[in-house]
């Protein structure tokens, strides 16, 4: 049987988090385009990362190097759109 809510079977009672997820997304492009926001799609192994630290669980030196490369890879595009 699935964990969670009744009305919410199968997704562990995960769903307003996703759901949020998504409408922030959907409010992004609205307010920025979908250039700028598709650029911040990159981010999103690097939030995963953060979150996990936060439970304790400490990044490999390669996660490290990872996020560096995600984060040097937005701000570089970043700085192409505006110009």
């Amino acid at each position: 049987m699935a964990r969670g809510c009744g009305r919410c079977a199968g997704t562990g009672g995960r769903w307003p988090g996703s759901t949020l997820a998504v409408a922030f997304w959907q409010i992004g492009i609205r307010v920025r385009g979908p250039g700028a926001t598709s650029v911040l799609f990159n981010l999103v192994p690097v939030a995963a990362l953060l979150i996990v630290a936060g439970f304790g669980r400490m990044p490999a030196v390669p996660q490290l190097l990872g996020v560096a490369i995600a984060v040097g890879g937005v701000i570089w595009a970043s700085r192409g759109a505006r110009r």
